[in-house]
């Protein structure tokens, strides 16, 4: 397989065919779609927020993969990260963010704080029309 940088302009198109036909929980603040994320074919896409983020909304939507901002007002990869180690939720974690000036210190950062969570940075290019 050809090796994709996030970072790059086919950044979005790599994400997308990593999300097809996948369970995916979208956890943001706003309910706003990241653009190089929309029209993925196949997947089935639940949203919630983090407050709402419970161990009933994981049962109920049964994710492959968990997709929440890097940053975002009120909570961080981080918070979520931690309340999955809470809950004993192994589902993979996913950080969408615009291109980082260095992925693997932000990485080190996440996994440091959540130790044994299966995490990585999807940068995705601008996050905003």
């Amino acid at each position: 397989m050809k090796k994709v940088s996030y970072a790059s302009p086919d950044a979005g198109r790599f994400a997308s065919r990593l999300l097809i036909g996948r369970r995916i929980l979208l956890i943001e603040s706003t309910h706003e779609l990241p653009a190089a994320l929309r029209g993925i074919a196949g997947a089935l896409l639940s949203v919630s927020t983090f407050r709402l983020m419970t161990l009933e909304t994981l049962y109920r939507t049964q994710p492959d993969v968990i997709l929440a901002p890097l940053l975002s007002d009120g909570f961080d990869i981080i918070d979520v990260g931690t309340r999955l180690l809470e809950f004993g939720c192994d589902v993979p974690l996913r950080a969408f963010c615009g291109p980082v000036p260095n992925r693997t210190l932000v990485r080190r950062e996440v996994l440091q704080a959540c130790d044994g969570l299966d995490f990585d940075l999807l940068e995705v290019g601008p996050l905003r029309n």
